[in-house]
Order: structure tokens, then C-alpha cells, then sequence
């Protein structure tokens, strides 16, 4: 049996504010990898309602279309994630 991990969001929010996840944002891999989702969820979710759950800084939001946006939420365990991710133009 597989033990699970408790990790606490004050970890999580030392680890957004230091800088240390910024990264996934501008990665390559991570990109396209929010691009094939956002893929699917234009096709299959083209009137939005989409809750992201473990969002981060909203990237998935960059692969949205307008009408998405709008009815996008995302959730984090981490609220300076989501604090960065609210500071973004496109969120």
C-alpha cells in the first residue's frame, strides 16, 4: 500500500513565493502540456465551466478561449499560487 504525503500550504506558499515553480510557467513541456488540455476542453467544454483543481498560477488559463475564462475557476492548496496567478493579465 502506497503511503500518502500530507503536505501542508505553508509549504506550498514558501514554495510559490521563493521563486522555486515559477519556472513551470514558462516551461516548454509544462506549456504544451496545458495546451493539450486547453485542447480539450475547447472541444469538449466549449461553454466553459471549467474548475481547475490544483491550478497553480493558472496556466491552463493561456489555452482558454474568452467564453472559458469567464467561467474558469481554479483552486489551489497553496494561496500565494493563487495570489500570483490573480496578478497575471490574462487571469
Amino acid at each position: 500500500m502506497a503511503k500518502q504525503l500530507e503536505v501542508e500550504s505553508d509549504e506550498w506558499n514558501k514554495e510559490f513565493s521563493s521563486g522555486r515553480w515559477s519556472c513551470l510557467d514558462e516551461n516548454p513541456a509544462e506549456r504544451a502540456r496545458h495546451a493539450v488540455i486547453g485542447m480539450y476542453c475547447r472541444k469538449y467544454f466549449p461553454s466553459g465551466n471549467i474548475l481547475d483543481v490544483g491550478c497553480g498560477v493558472g496556466t491552463l488559463v493561456d489555452f482558454l478561449s474568452d467564453k472559458q475564462k469567464k467561467k474558469y475557476i481554479g483552486i489551489d492548496i497553496s494561496s500565494e499560487a493563487i495570489n500570483i496567478g490573480r496578478k497575471k493579465e490574462r487571469v
